[in-house]
């Protein structure tokens, strides 16, 4: 009874202070910051539109097309971001 889901700036605060702990920095960070590298991780190993918007949890490919059209020189850094460390 008294848990309540969290409000994104917990989970902001979670992730970033995750962040600081594995060292890494930047300036992009933060939980949609990890949605994106995580698609932009899926898309390089190969995965289909279809499974990385279920891995998101989208319920259209459109919603997931955003990460198919991610701009390299503004999101490299989030897509090297190392999500083995987060796990």
């Amino acid at each position: 009874a008294p848990i309540k889901p969290l409000s994104r700036g917990v989970i902001k605060g979670i992730v970033c202070t995750r962040l600081d702990r594995l060292g890494i920095t930047g300036k992009r960070r933060g939980p949609h910051a990890l949605r994106h590298a995580a698609a932009q991780h899926l898309l390089d190993q190969g995965l289909s539109m279809k499974a990385v918007g279920d891995f998101l949890g989208h319920r259209s490919t459109a919603a997931t097309s955003i990460y198919a059209k991610v701009q390299l020189n503004v999101l490299r850094e989030v897509a090297e971001i190392d999500l083995e460390g987060l796990l």
